[in-house]
Formats: structure tokens, C-alpha cells, sequence
């Protein structure tokens, strides 16, 4: 019967002499989280919550490997979708549309985490699609990413 090995335990479990050293950054790797909150005043005070606005959340450090983005909200956000990604890609890491109120929602696309550590710095941010966000609510986004230290 064939044997395989994942991406990270080929070369460092198949028998390879010598055997190969296993990314920090994804085995044996620190989580790291962020917890970031938004509220509908504070944006409403910014001029920011209509449709494609752009709203930035945060940003992960150069050498970070993606893990997940959280999202939950007290407040429906009823035809509004928001987009997580970057200037360059804003549905890198997903969308969700019309969040419902006290909903926790995971956003973990595996091509972002198959891309591997950020080579430089990446800005998350929120692009707003569908209709505009409420004018009072209070929202956290939880960031976690990996790191090798």
C-alpha cells in the first residue's frame, strides 16, 4: 500500500537523510490573536458605513501564517454584506452577508492559509457591499494568525 506525507511532514518523517527542519511558522507555531471592535458611532463620527466603503481593521505582521477571522455583531446587518480582504483583493478571506445579530462567524479559507507567512505586512480590511451598515451596533473582529515565536 502507498504512503504519503502532508506538505509539512515531507522530508522531516519520510526518511530523508538528512531530515529536513519543519516551518516554525506552522509546526509547533504560536497563536496569535487580535480582537478588534468596531462600533456604528464611531464610524458614523469617521463618515464611513455606506456601500463600498472600505473600513481598516487591522494588520498582520510580515513572517504571520493566517489563521481565522471571527466576526460577530449585536445588531443585524440586514442586506449589507462585508467583505474581509485587502486594497488589492477584498474578498481574499471571505464575505458575509446580512449577519445576523449575536452570530459568531468563522472565516478560514484554506487558500489563504496554503499561501503561506506574509512576506511584508498585510492590511485587513472591511469593504462594504449591498446596502450601508447600521448607524448604532457594536461588532468585534478577532485576527489570529501563527507565528514562529
Amino acid at each position: 500500500m502507498a504512503k504519503g506525507y502532508s506538505l509539512q511532514a515531507l522530508g522531516v518523517l519520510d526518511g530523508s537523510l538528512p531530515p529536513a527542519i519543519p516551518d516554525g511558522a506552522i509546526v509547533g507555531a504560536r497563536l496569535r490573536r487580535n480582537s478588534i471592535f468596531l462600533s456604528g458611532a464611531s464610524l458614523v463620527a469617521q463618515g464611513v458605513g455606506a456601500v463600498n466603503d472600505n473600513i481598516v481593521v487591522y494588520e498582520w505582521p510580515a513572517n504571520a501564517l493566517f489563521d481565522s477571522i471571527t466576526f460577530q455583531t449585536d445588531t443585524a446587518f440586514t442586506g449589507a454584506t462585508i467583505q474581509f480582504g485587502t486594497a488589492a483583493n477584498p474578498t481574499k478571506y471571505g464575505s458575509i452577508a446580512a449577519a445576523a445579530a449575536n452570530t459568531l462567524y468563522t472565516l478560514r479559507p484554506v487558500a489563504a492559509r496554503v499561501a503561506g507567512q506574509y512576506a511584508a505586512p498585510e492590511q485587513l480590511m472591511i469593504t462594504i457591499t449591498g446596502a450601508a451598515l447600521p448607524s448604532a451596533f457594536n461588532a468585534e473582529i478577532a485576527m489570529t494568525y501563527q507565528t514562529a515565536n
